[in-house]
């Protein structure tokens, strides 16, 4: 499909029944192939129907989008059945029990009126922009430098202070971060959350996957 001179591929999970309705063979192989098309994409258009309550199938394929770490756009359907007020409960319902997503764009459409579809090309173009950037290794340095100074990770209850030698960009697909780590250092996963929510408003990435990697190493190694 092109829309001016862009082209974009698009790929259609195939459909995950409701509870009533699920055969254990077909429903297998439904999960296998949207898990297999969610690797498979750089953008995941997480489509829910605006004028019904959120299903068993948006829970399915939402547990699959954060597996896969990509960008999530949701694109609610049906707005023409749907006024103001129902349209923020809906939201705020989807926020609620989707808690463990990170999304940023939430559109409103009608494929039968036609409307909003301009919109998902354009939020789409941007999370493909955002996805792309690099992030340069003096960047890195001065977040490492500022971290290890301000927030640095707590020492657990039972465990060694942890020691942090560095702090790594490894590349964009998803957005991967690597934390070199002194041997039999443990880090707190509160602080990872933390973590990847600072370098998430550090770098401006809010709609992208990223992807934190822990990795023990001598201190010889990094010297070297």
């Amino acid at each position: 499909m092109s829309k001016i001179t862009k082209q974009y591929i698009l790929l259609d999970s195939a459909g995950i029944r409701r509870k009533g309705q699920r055969e254990f063979g077909a429903e297998n192989f439904a999960v296998f192939k949207t898990i297999q098309t969610a690797y498979q994409s750089d953008i995941i258009c997480l489509v829910v129907d605006g004028s019904q309550p959120l299903s068993h199938q948006d829970q399915v394929v939402a547990g699959i989008a954060k597996e896969a770490n990509r960008s999530i756009i949701v694109v609610a359907n049906k707005s023409d059945l749907v006024d103001l007020q129902s349209k923020k409960e809906f939201e705020r319902q989807f926020y609620r029990r989707f808690f463990f997503l990170k999304v940023k764009d939430f559109i409103w459409v009608s494929a039968l009126e036609e409307q909003g579809m301009n919109l998902i090309w354009d939020t789409i173009d941007e999370a493909i922009e955002e996805k792309h950037q690099s992030i340069p290794e003096n960047q890195m340095r001065t977040i490492f430098n500022y971290l290890m100074k301000n927030k640095p990770p707590k020492k657990l209850r039972t465990e060694k202070k942890p020691v942090i030698y560095d702090l790594l960009y490894k590349g964009n697909n998803p957005h991967t971060f690597e934390m070199l780590l002194k041997s039999r250092t443990s880090i707190d996963k509160n602080y990872l959350k933390f973590l990847e929510n600072f370098l998430r408003r550090q770098f401006q990435l809010y709609r992208s996957g990223i992807k934190i990697v822990l990795t023990e190493v001598e201190k010889k190694q990094v010297l070297s």
